[in-house]
């Protein structure tokens, strides 16, 4: 049974085998969008940093231990959720 521009055991092969999957592809450019580091501003003189996703069981130690890889972290503040 044809459908497309493949048969479709042909289909099934090629994804069980990982090849020519448009789901994996989709799947794995999604990951890699997410995976971007940001980009160091152009403006030095910024300190500020204000970070999302933060859950309440993360300590400030936490976050000290996550953004020291992109640089020395002076002071972390956690703002309470109202």
């Amino acid at each position: 049974m044809k459908k497309g521009y493949g048969g479709i055991d042909d289909k099934i092969r090629d994804r069980y085998h990982g090849i020519n999957d448009p789901v994996a592809n989709k799947i794995l450019s999604k990951i890699k969008e997410k995976t971007k580091l940001p980009e160091a501003p152009s403006d030095m003189s910024i300190t500020t940093l204000f970070v999302g996703g933060v859950t309440e069981t993360m300590t400030e130690e936490d976050i000290t231990e996550q953004m020291e890889p992109f640089g020395k972290v002076q002071k972390v503040k956690l703002m309470p959720k109202h």
